[in-house]
């Protein structure tokens, strides 16, 4: 019985370290799409500030 609870408890915390794993990668894979899409954001507000300023200037 003891040898049976042992394999339990082990097959316990495999699949608990697997499953740590997943998410740990799914968190950072998550973190990287998040930082990609700042980043986009960011390089479409400056490129839409220098159109408000080249429309501008063209305006005076």
């Amino acid at each position: 019985m003891t040898e049976l609870t042992t394999a339990f408890l082990l097959l316990t915390v495999v699949l608990y370290a697997l499953t740590v794993i997943a998410y740990s990668k799914a968190y950072r894979k998550s973190l990287k799409q998040i930082n990609e899409l700042q980043r986009d954001l960011m390089n479409e507000q400056l490129s839409n500030d220098r159109l408000r300023r080249k429309v501008g200037r063209e305006n005076e």
